[in-house]
């Protein structure tokens, strides 16, 4: 699953690099992508350089939940790189 996230986040990473909504130059490297638990309460939580996702996606294999859980964590990522906020904004 790791590997399965990761080629994700390099197409999105690229992707956005190439748009005209952040540089390439504020998105920097692509951000590591961990499992770990995170109990009930969460799928997935964003910081600055890096993703947690929670193990139990390791349990279940639910790729498209993993995938729709990591697009929203990496867009957490991009809008703090590129903004300085991290949040459920309008961004």
């Amino acid at each position: 699953m790791k590997n399965y996230c990761e080629e994700i986040a390099k197409k999105v990473w690229y992707d956005l690099a190439k748009s005209n909504l952040v540089t390439a130059e504020k998105l920097g490297r692509v951000p590591e992508i961990h499992f770990t638990s995170l109990g009930d309460k969460f799928l997935g939580m964003a910081y600055a350089n890096h993703i947690e996702l929670n193990e139990n996606y390791l349990l279940t294999q639910d790729k498209e939940k993993l995938k729709i859980t990591l697009l929203h964590e990496l867009a957490h990522v991009a809008e703090y790189r590129s903004t300085g906020i991290m949040g459920h904004g309008p961004l």
